[in-house]
């Protein structure tokens, strides 16, 4: 058995992404000071995440697995569980799966006198983790649920209704166990640890992702969902401005050395709160006109800068140019220095 240890990232060809960014994709691996290690021989997944729907939109689909990680952190740590790509759930499966006769059969629903036929679950994402001589330790299972059903307005128009909480939990709980039965009836999954977490995404024109808000685990068939404590907030929000007054001044005086270092920079950062604390800070830089040596310049910028940034969070920031990923940024928490990496 041969293994490979992850630094900062790993540059991989994430499955699910059209085939124009595969190049640019970057997979974090690293929670709590601690790395995965991949098992190798490397293994592509079989799914190439199907996703049902297009209302699901690339703020999620940037979360979805990373999250599902680090919710797995909790149970499969990193010290001795090896990490895989799925290799259960096909994209063939998953289609059946997710049609109107299996997991998408629901009754029409009526929101403010509107009439929908919802499709309340847009994916299903799938990782393993094994242990030091390859066998099976686990199975992380991410549910994706879609909170905002659309409909053709009067004029021909798509608009979208927000399903209630209460409705998406019932949704969510029966789903999750249906989906654990059948790992348990179809693979040889039998006394496998399964893990299953509930991400409600956003809205599709939010700009922020969704989160995980339920996750739970299971030896059987059954499995009991809690809620998560994890919040993204927009870091120059009311919201951070009220309740995370640092978090909001040190991202606002980044903002301001950038722009004034160089000019038509639209910066934007969220951070991902547990307990109410934050954890990780995410920054994107884009501009219409960023050559080269501009690039180069920004990026040295930033990493003097960062030492007295968010110093006790990780912080990434992607540099990008028309919406493509050219640069990106890595600081380690409570760490001087950072890791530039620059894509051609």
């Amino acid at each position: 058995m041969k293994k490979i240890i992850l630094l900062l990232c790993l540059i991989l060809m994430v499955s699910g992404c059209d085939k124009k960014d595969e190049d640019n994709k970057i997979v974090e691996l690293q929670y709590d000071d601690e790395y995965y290690t991949v098992y190798t021989p490397f293994k592509e997944g079989v799914s190439n995440n199907y996703v049902i729907s297009n209302s699901i939109n690339s703020y999620d689909l940037e979360e979805i697995e990373r999250t599902l990680m680090l919710l797995s952190n909790e149970y499969f740590k990193p010290n001795n569980s090896f990490y895989q790509q799925g290799q259960y759930l096909k994209e063939k499966t998953l289609r059946t799966l997710l049609d109107k006769e299996h997991f998408n059969k629901f009754d029409k629903i009526k929101i403010d006198n509107v009439t929908i036929n919802p499709t309340y679950v847009t994916a299903i994402y799938e990782q393993n983790f094994l242990s030091s001589n390859g066998l099976l330790k686990g199975i992380s299972l991410g549910l994706v649920i879609n909170p905002y059903q659309k409909y053709i307005n009067s004029y021909g128009s798509y608009l979208y209704k927000k399903v209630d909480d209460k409705v998406l939990l019932e949704v969510a709980t029966k789903k999750a166990k249906e989906l654990v039965k059948y790992m348990r009836a179809t693979y040889d999954v039998k006394d496998v640890k399964i893990m299953v977490g509930i991400y409600f995404q956003s809205h599709p024109n939010d700009i922020m992702p969704g989160k995980y808000r339920y996750y739970g685990i299971t030896r059987d068939t059954d499995i009991t969902l809690e809620k998560t404590n994890y919040e993204y907030q927009i870091l120059d929000s009311t919201y951070v401005s009220t309740n995370h007054g640092s978090d909001y001044e040190q991202f606002i005086n980044l903002k301001k050395e950038l722009n004034n270092i160089l000019n038509n920079l639209y910066i934007t950062g969220y951070g991902t709160y547990n307990n109410n604390s934050l954890t990780e800070a995410i920054v994107t830089i884009n501009s219409m006109s960023l050559n080269r040596s501009k690039i180069l310049y920004v990026s040295q910028v930033l990493s003097e800068k960062l030492a007295n940034t968010f110093s006790n969070v990780n912080v990434k920031i992607y540099i990008k140019t028309n919406e493509e990923i050219k640069a990106m940024i890595f600081r380690r928490q409570n760490s001087l220095g950072s890791n530039v990496y620059i894509f051609d």
